[in-house]
């Protein structure tokens, strides 16, 4: 006998997990999910919602297995093949992170958190150039896109292209004046060539961001 599922129970429950979701209360989101996925194991927007919840209370393991079968459900979820790239990324799985955002960008190539997501993983494992060719992907998609720049700006800085780090800060700068970082490290790059009256008006700015 063919197995049914209630599909119209399941999209209620569904529907409770996300207005939960939305007003902040993420574990009674997770119980409305899971009583979907119950009422039908092929939701798929079910497990990525639920999945999406379990990351943001850091819970890792748990969504990186949600994203799984969201994307066995459906194979063209970019937004679980990225997903699924942090929770990967943040147990450590680095060449699996790098692997579902290659996933994600093949299938929606205008995805700007996938490149700069790969980027940062290519970062963090010393690929320098390979993560500044990423963000400066994201940057050509999206060129209002702050944490962008940020994160080229940081990588030109390791890589020692110094003049290159600090045109990334300000730009960052200009698109979101509340990005305390982008303050920290343009200081640190002014200081490197000699700006020494540039570097004191950064850390000047830090000092009242941390006052207000």
């Amino acid at each position: 006998m063919k197995k049914t599922f209630n599909v119209k129970k399941s999209d209620r429950a569904y529907d409770v997990g996300v207005g939960l979701y939305l007003i902040g209360n993420l574990r009674l989101s997770i119980v409305s999910y899971t009583e979907a996925i119950k009422l039908n194991p092929r939701h798929a927007s079910a497990y990525y919602n639920r999945g999406v919840a379990y990351s943001e209370l850091e819970d890792h393991e748990a969504a990186k297995k949600d994203f799984t079968e969201a994307i066995k459900i459906n194979p063209l979820l970019d937004d679980a093949w990225c997903n699924r790239g942090l929770a990967r990324g943040a147990l450590g799985d680095r060449r699996g992170a790098i692997a579902d955002y290659n996933q994600s960008i093949k299938i929606n190539p205008k995805r700007v958190e996938a490149y700069i997501n790969r980027g940062s993983e290519r970062r963090e494992n010393g690929d320098y150039e390979e993560a500044i060719e990423d963000y400066t992907r994201a940057i050509n998609i999206n060129p209002d896109n702050a944490q962008a720049f940020y994160n080229r700006g940081l990588a030109r800085y390791d890589t020692g292209d110094i003049p290159g780090a600090i045109v990334d800060f300000s730009t960052c700068i200009g698109i979101d004046p509340s990005v305390p970082g982008a303050y920290h490290y343009r200081g640190l790059a002014r200081l490197a060539v000699g700006d020494q009256q540039g570097a004191n008006e950064d850390y000047g700015v830090l000092v009242r961001m941390k006052e207000e």
